[in-house]
């Protein structure tokens, strides 16, 4: 069984179980130059099994050009990015970020994590799996997270997000909006392959995640 559920054009959640186990979809959409932002509440499918997106940022935020900020000339700006784990049950999680630009007359312009915009991507935690997601290299235990305040796990997917240089002089870029849509999906972790891969990772990269995370299982499980 799936369950879906739709607030806005940009903002999605969804659920469902596969075969024996729990998959929690969340999502979430951020837009610094709106002043209406918007953050889904948390939604789960099983009372033991509950994963909350972590994203929190600064709304409103109209970027302007400073040749003495340095390296871009922009100021980063909060948008922290991780999980939850509020449930009973431990989980493995992956999450996915996807910025969009509009110019000020509605026109989708490029927005790419390293070329027009940049992170602090946790690449010692997280690894890119080549698909669109980010995996998570750890089991997250119940009543964990990944945000950073003490005495939580401090292993967020990214804490920052910048333009970059490439924007100072292109007045194509003038008062374009910016938006990070994030999406997560935890899952049990006897259940990840199937769940995400429906049993055989499709590429060499993800196989070596696969084997990571299994690795990560089995040490949690002591």
């Amino acid at each position: 069984m799936k369950l879906r559920q739709f607030r806005s054009r940009k903002i999605y959640i969804a659920a469902g179980a596969i075969l024996a186990g729990v998959v929690v979809i969340l999502g979430s959409t951020f837009a610094w130059m709106v002043a209406n932002d918007s953050k889904k509440n948390p939604f789960a499918v099983n009372i033991n099994f509950k994963v909350e997106l972590v994203d929190k940022f600064v709304s409103g935020i109209k970027y302007t050009y400073d040749s003495s900020s340095q390296p871009s000339g922009f100021q980063p700006n909060t948008k922290v990015v991780g999980a939850t784990n509020t449930g009973t049950m431990p989980a493995v999680v992956r999450i996915m970020a996807l910025p969009t630009l509009i110019s000020a007359n509605g026109t989708p312009l490029e927005a790419n994590f390293g070329t027009e915009l940049t992170a602090d991507f946790n690449t010692t935690d997280w690894v890119d799996g080549g698909d669109g997601w980010y995996y998570y290299l750890h089991v997250l235990p119940a009543r964990k997270t990944t945000d950073t305040n003490p005495p939580n796990i401090g292993q967020n997917l990214f804490t920052k997000v910048q333009l970059t240089q490439s924007f100072s002089n292109n007045q194509e870029y003038a008062n374009a909006a910016l938006d990070v849509q994030v999406k997560m999906e935890a899952v049990e972790p006897g259940d990840y392959m199937k769940a995400w891969w429906n049993g055989t990772p499709p590429t060499t990269q993800l196989r070596t995640i696969a084997t990571n995370i299994q690795n990560a299982i089995k040490a949690f499980n002591g």
